[in-house]
Parts: C-alpha cells; structure tokens; sequence
C-alpha cells in the first residue's frame, strides 16, 4: 500500500506553501487510487501531482468540512459532464442523514446542492440532479470492516467538532490515520493496542486553548516517547518554523510531507 499527500496543511493552507491534508491511497502499483477527504485544494493539488479529478477511483470522506469535502464539486462536475461516469464515494452514514437514516449531517443538502443540484441539459432546459447522479455510493459503519480498491479499512469515531460526526482510519490494520481530532491519549493507545504501528495524526502547532478542535503539539509533547515514534504529525499550518520541527523530530516523531510518498 502506498500513501502520497497531496497536502499536509490546514485549511487555511495556501500554496506553494501547502496545500489541504488529503491523501491519496493505491494497493499496489497499476491499482485504481482512492483519496482520503478531496478539500478545496485538491485539485490544485493533484495538479502539481501531473494529476486531475479523472485520475482517481473515488473519495473516502472522514467529516463535513471545506477543506476535505469542497473538492468534490470539480469532481462530480468534471466527472459528470467530460467523462460521463460517476466517481465513486465512500461515506461514513452519518454524512448522509436523509439517505441512510442515521442521524447526523447531510453533505447534500449542507454542503453540494447549492452549486450542484441543478444543471442545464444539451437542449437548454435546467435538470434537477442529486448526490447519486454525480457519485456511486457506498455507506460505510465504523462497526463493520470493508475492502476499498484493494485496501482493507476500518473506520472509528474521534472528538473533532461537537454535534460533527468525524472518523479516522485504519490501514491495512497497521496504519492509522486520524483525520481532525483533538488531543485523547486513550486513543493513541487504543490504536496502538489494535496493531497499529505507524500513526498519521492531526496536529497543530500553537497554544493549547479551551475550544480547540485540533491537537495541539504541545499536547501531543506530553505523551511518552515510545507512544510518539509511532506517530506522523500531519494538518500542520503553514506557519510552524523548522526549530518547532525539528524539536518534534528530537522528541521521536516524524512529519509527513506533501507529494511525498509512503509505502507499507
């Protein structure tokens, strides 16, 4: 399996600095690619990649927010209308309430039909469209392993926003990746527990505050050294300096890097 970021930023990340923190995944090499979360940069970032929004499977989403969902727009649209297919979307059900049933948000009527429910047909008349017409859809349970283009995956639910349903994942069953989070020890170990050896988590260099809705280093710094040498910060702003890096490095993690690849 093979991991290369298309970003590592936040959501305020701009280029060429960085750009949003989404992923692309492959089984294997000549596999079909799947992304993690598809943010407003991403197709900027796929870009620089020599890349489009054709040149992926689909979109696993973790939660609700720009910069891991307002990509899809110039996905479904460019998908839709230049190569007439459907990518495909793999969606926690909590992010598609008025499908699934299961309370939580709609990333269809909160987040893509302003801009996407209607289009105007080859006659000229306006055609009412909806989340299915654009994407081929597969709800996934954080109870309920499943298999995603070769890639054995399991969700679980993290802290992120209150009322906001947010998941990580893990890998193969020896990665882990968090998305947004904040700061709970009792999950590193809980992953590190199931198997999870490498461990790409979300981090933000800056104070430690009530009302944060990421981790903070400085809490991250806290937990023991053998905890953090299985950890990748990841979703780190723009503005972090090489010393508050490198002092991260010292500590036993590591940092990932945009276009960089991984393979496990």
């Amino acid at each position: 399996m093979r991991l290369k970021f298309l970003g590592t930023g936040t959501a305020w990340s701009k280029a060429p600095v960085n750009y949003n923190n989404n992923v692309l995944v492959e089984a294997g090499e000549g596999s079909g690619g799947w992304l993690i979360d598809c943010g407003t940069t991403a197709p900027q970032a796929l870009h620089q990649l020599g890349m489009s929004v054709a040149d992926f499977e689909g979109v696993l989403l973790t939660h609700l927010h720009g910069d891991h969902v307002f990509g899809l727009e110039e996905t479904g649209f460019f998908n839709f209308f230049t190569l007439n297919r459907r990518v495909k979307l793999w969606l926690p059900e909590q992010l598609l309430s008025s499908r699934s049933g299961i309370e939580g948000e709609d990333i269809w009527e909160n987040c893509l039909r302003g801009p996407m429910g209607t289009v105007q047909m080859k006659d000229g008349s306006p055609q009412e469209v909806g989340l299915g017409d654009y994407f081929d859809i597969t709800f996934l349970r954080a109870d309920d392993p499943t298999e995603i283009e070769g890639v054995h995956v399991e969700l679980f639910e993290v802290a992120h926003v209150p009322n906001k349903p947010s998941f990580g994942l893990i890998l193969e069953g020896n990665v882990g990746y968090t998305s947004d989070c904040r700061f709970s020890q009792d999950r590193i170990e809980w992953l590190l527990n199931r198997g999870v050896v490498t461990l790409y988590h979300d981090v933000f260099f800056g104070p430690a505050f009530p009302g944060r809705v990421h981790t903070a280093y400085v809490e991250l710094a806290t937990i023991p050294r053998e905890m953090a040498e299985h950890i990748v910060l990841m979703h780190y702003n723009d503005d972090v300096t090489n010393d508050e890096l490198e002092a991260a490095r010292q500590a036993g993690f590591r940092v990932a890097e945009r276009a960089v690849s991984y393979d496990y």
